[in-house]
C-alpha cells in the first residue's frame, strides 16, 4: 500500500534554485537556437539592407545571445520559483497541500 503525504510548505530559496537551473538550461537552448537563427538571417538580402555592419557583427551578436539568454532565463526562473513557493505556502493554509504518494 502506498503512503500518502501532504506538502505543507516549500522552501522558497530551494524552489528558486531548482527553477534557476531549469531556466539556465532553457536559456542555453533558446540562446543557441536564437544565435543560429540570427546567423542564418544575417546572410539574407533584407538583413544586409537593414544594417551594413558585416558578418562579424552578426557573429558577435550571435555569441552574445548564447551568453545573455541563459543568464536572463536563470534569473527569471529564480524569481519565479521564489514567488511560486511563497504563493503556495500562503494558499496551502486555505485549500490544503499537494498530496504525494510514496511506495
Amino acid at each position: 500500500m502506498a503512503e500518502k503525504k501532504e506538502v505543507v510548505r516549500i522552501d522558497p530559496w530551494s524552489l528558486g534554485k531548482i527553477e534557476a537551473v531549469f531556466g539556465l538550461i532553457a536559456g542555453l537552448i533558446a540562446g543557441i537556437l536564437g544565435a543560429i537563427s540570427f546567423l542564418i538571417s544575417s546572410g539574407t538580402p533584407q538583413m544586409a539592407a537593414f544594417a551594413n555592419f558585416g558578418t562579424g557583427f552578426f557573429a558577435g551578436v550571435g555569441i552574445l545571445i548564447i551568453i545573455v539568454a541563459p543568464i536572463v532565463f536563470a534569473l527569471i526562473g529564480l524569481i519565479a520559483g521564489i514567488i511560486m513557493a511563497l504563493v503556495y505556502n500562503f494558499i496551502v493554509k486555505y485549500v490544503g497541500g499537494v498530496e504525494l504518494e510514496f511506495k
